[in-house]
């Protein structure tokens, strides 16, 4: 049966007619997007699935689609690719639809002359501001004139029937047969010849673009299809109701499904086609295929004041009494209910996102702006979002300046990312008059250095633009190469484009480095080659560039470290990858393809253990407002506790089977110093920039430390009710669950562990690991290699408080179900997971600790829990 086994079918909702799916929808994300965290975080979430069948019997399957994945991904965020692709991609689909257009159709088609396409609106201002964007005249209703006009007739004899029928036979019959001519050979049932494009009868849902040079292999398929429920005309407003308030005006209108999560922002597209008639969906077309969103010109004028009248007489109440950021969330709320496309959600969506800049709230902005863009033509969202953080940095309080702030500099890395400098800059600006209005002196050191940051980039690209210009003339040009690649590889860290390039320049060094790297050596001797070239290079440069290049040594690192048997050159490395430190810019799954070749006992322990009972879809991620990245974890069965023969373990270490009965989210990192900054604004953490050893280190993604069981709990609280839903610390037993992840080893790795597989005391390893070197302090979340779920740092690094009070002989009296340990036994409460200081067996999934609540620690931290 292996045979019929569709992994895109079963894993990912793809249907046969679907496949091979394109980039946009193999990630599950609008065609065209262009936001590159919706995209990073779609391919995040589909590779985290993707990993939780790799020990299953379609293990090879899994493994085939995490690289597809990984391909798109890479496609997809970088700008240069990603425009060729989405040439190539519109180019195929305006050909699938003029095949589908000449297709035979069981009902006519309306004639063209009666098609009347909305006009394209013009590119509208920041879409929250006061000042009424431009818009396209109004057009008012659509009418259909002509032949087409239907007119009642009565046939009362056969000789006008008979006549008419044959006419329409023998139309029918010529239509048919130039469609096979010119469609057929794309039609047929055999495999298409290498070079030619598969064309599906009467959808695009299969169509495949040329290969992009230089980039990725041939992208797959499109599916663009006109949305049943798109109005007729969605420049005129239907005047739909606002919850409670005014009728709905047709019962199309009345029969749109609320979303079923308001909370949760709306996802950004880029729909560049057009949103008038297009050929209907014909017979045979599945109906389980995702439908593309439409998107609608900006209404006019007169249709958004007519709609903000209503909007405010209805809500008077609202505007009166609530608070900015209770009537952003309210209008937000009101919006989401509201059908798409029409001019008062529109409006909807502009006075939350009004209010959401009065409150300086940059989650809620960029939620309606996001919304916004996915259902209006030429709502340019990172533009609107810049703007939109400036109006706001001009207003807010000293209270929420530093937290602003913060949001401010985490988006100019989006802005860095997509080449938009100047808008960087200028958002950098109000980051550091934030930074003053706060008094906040780590700010301050920050968004400095982001300004130097972006005007180095900013002249790095424009030094690169001229040589870009060469290249187009004279590809082979080694100097332009050189220059090009060094901007994409060492200042922006976009080594797939780069590398080819170096390859080509001029200098020897780079050559050679690069040279090696395009060769993507397996062997671990060779990976640490690579390794060493970089970083020889690397310590004769300066600022980005030494950065980039330790930042691609450490890339080969990684993959070598797991092969190397020799101790010493594993110091080697060790002592490279925490001199380096973590790379941020590292996505989780490459770091987990580092390590998928594993020591022969850890492949048998794994075998031997399966996935979480009822896991389902455990491993599925999801982002917050803040950035947190979170991951479900699915209701089951586990034994809790050590096995008697486990090396160093304690005598309350009692195993016993514990059912979790429902599923949860929990933090994929340890909560960092930023995010601590951002939701309690203020960071009291030991190991900051600065201090210690610490000099040269940014240590906004370190855990928090020092920080008591209490304010963790506070921090659950206030996170909670910025995001209207329940956040807590996890349970001992939903620790212990999550971190094993299905394991019944001493470590969810394996029954060893040295430092290399996480932030402890490499004098004293477990289970027969050699001995590494002792960092003595916390460092970046997501340093090393994540467990079966995707969670990092569950051995070492920093201690986690969970929910629950300490009791040595809790588990001897707690309940079988979803246990929370002892009421009212006192201040202590339970520790998990081992720290920095540590040796390996106080790091293992069962090991227990405590601390007193009322007291931190610079070895304590947190990850939260989010009930689903």
């Amino acid at each position: 049966m292996s045979e019929h086994f569709d992994p895109y079918f079963k894993w990912l909702a793809i249907p046969p007619e679907e496949q091979p799916p394109n980039h946009y929808r193999l990630l599950g994300v609008p065609l065209f997007m262009s936001d590159a965290d919706v995209i990073s975080h779609a391919a995040d979430q589909r590779m985290a699935h993707m990993r939780s069948f790799q020990t299953g019997q379609q293990g090879a399957a899994s493994q085939r689609l995490l690289t597809e994945i990984s391909v798109a991904r890479a496609c997809l965020l970088d700008l240069e690719k990603k425009a060729e692709y989405d040439t190539e991609l519109r180019r195929q689909v305006a050909i699938q639809k003029s095949a589908s257009a000449r297709a035979p159709k069981k009902i006519p088609a309306r004639p063209a002359s009666t098609a009347v396409a909305p006009p394209a609106a013009e590119e509208p201002e920041w879409p929250i501001a006061d000042v009424d964007s431009p818009t396209p005249k109004k057009t008012g209703t659509v009418k259909r004139t002509g032949t087409f006009k239907p007119k009642r007739r009565k046939f009362n004899s056969a000789y006008v029937a008979l006549p008419i029928l044959a006419m329409v036979i023998g139309v029918g019959l010529v239509a048919y047969w130039l469609q096979r001519e010119t469609v057929a050979p794309a039609i047929s049932k055999n495999p298409p010849s290498k070079g030619t494009v598969p064309v599906a009868p009467a959808s695009v849902a299969n169509v495949q673009p040329k290969p992009v040079k230089d980039a990725v292999p041939p992208p797959p398929v499109v599916e663009k299809r006109p949305r049943d429920d798109a109005p007729t005309n969605p420049i005129t407003d239907p005047n739909p109701s606002l919850p409670g308030s005014l009728p709905a005006t047709s019962a199309a209108v009345a029969a749109k499904d609320p979303p079923t999560n308001v909370a949760a922002p709306a996802p950004p597209a880029d729909d560049a086609f057009p949103t008038g008639d297009e050929p209907a969906t014909t017979e045979g077309a599945s109906e389980s295929s995702t439908k593309a969103p439409v998107k609608v010109p900006v209404p006019d004028e007169a249709a958004r004041a007519k709609a903000l009248a209503d909007v405010k007489s209805i809500l008077t109440d609202d505007y009166a009494k609530l608070e900015k950021l209770e009537l952003a969330r309210k209008l937000l709320e009101y919006a989401q209910t509201s059908p798409p496309g029409t001019a008062r959600t529109y409006v909807l969506f502009q006075e939350g996102g009004k209010a959401a800049v009065a409150a300086g709230d940059g989650a809620l902005i960029f939620e309606m702006v996001d919304a916004l863009a996915s259902q209006f033509d030429n709502v340019q969202a990172s533009e609107a979002k810049a703007k939109a953080l400036q109006s706001a940095a001009k207003v807010a309080s000293k209270q929420h300046a530093a937290e602003l702030a913060t949001f401010i500099l985490e988006f100019t890395q989006t802005l860095q990312n997509e080449e938009k400098y100047e808008a960087a800059h200028d958002l950098g600006e109000s980051a550091l008059a934030l930074g003053r209005k706060s008094g906040d002196n780590e700010i301050l050191r920050e968004a400095t250095t982001r300004r130097k940051e972006i005007i180095a980039l900013r002249k790095d690209y424009e030094h690169a633009a001229e040589s870009m210009a060469q290249l187009k003339a004279h590809p082979s040009d080694p100097q332009a190469n050189e220059v090009v690649g060094k901007y994409y590889a060492l200042s922006k860290g976009k080594w797939a484009k780069g590398l080819p390039m170096l390859a080509a320049g001029n200098d020897a060094a780079l050559k050679e480095a690069a040279t090696l790297d395009l060769a993507e050596p397996k062997d671990a001797d060779k990976q640490v080659a690579v390794g060493d070239a970089w970083w020889a290079l690397s310590a004769k440069a300066t600022n980005a560039s030494k950065a980039q290049l330790q930042a691609r040594a450490v890339h080969w690192y990684q993959q070598a470290l797991p092969q190397v048997e020799d101790a010493l050159s594993k110091i080697k490395i060790q002592k490279r990858l925490d001199e380096a430190g973590p790379q941020e810019k590292a996505e989780p799954q490459e770091k987990v393809a580092t390590h998928e070749k594993e020591a022969p006992q850890e492949k048998q322990e794994k075998a031997a253990t399966p996935a979480i009972a009822g896991a389902g879809k455990s491993g599925s991620v999801k982002t917050n407002s803040i950035g947190m990245k979170l991951v479900l974890v699915a209701p089951g069965e586990f034994i809790m506790g050590s096995p008697p023969g486990e090396p160093e373990r304690t005598a309350e270490e009692v195993q016993h089977r514990v059912k979790i009965s429902k599923p949860f989210y929990i933090g994929m990192f340890e909560v960092t110093q930023a995010e601590y900054l951002r939701v309690m604004g203020n960071n009291p953490s030991k190991h900051v920039t600065g201090s210690g050893n610490l000099v040269d280190k940014d240590t906004r993604r370190f855990p928090v430390e020092q920080i008591t069981w209490h304010d963790a709990m506070s921090f659950c609280q206030r996170l909670g009710e910025k995001e209207k839903k329940k956040y807590r610390l996890p349970t001992e037993a939903e620790w212990e669950y999550a971190c094993r992840a299905g394991t019944t080893s001493a470590f969810s790795f394996g029954n060893s562990a040295s430092s290399a597989q996480g932030n402890f005391n490499g004098h004293v390893p477990y289970g027969g690991a050699p001995k590494l070197e002792l960092l003595g302090r916390a460092t970046f979340v997501g340093a090393y290699a994540p467990n079966r779920l995707g969670l990092h740092d569950m051995h070492g690094n920093v201690f986690e408080w969970c929910w629950d009070s300490y009791a040595p002989d809790s588990y001897a009296r707690s309940p079988a179900v979803d246990p929370v340990g002892p009421q009212g036994a006192g201040p202590e409460r339970v520790i998990r997971g081992g720290c920095w200081g540590d040796p390996g067996n106080l790091c293992r999934s069962a090991s227990r600790n405590q601390r007193n609540g009322t007291q931190s620690f610079d070895h304590v931290g947190f990850r939260v829990v989010c009930e689903r």
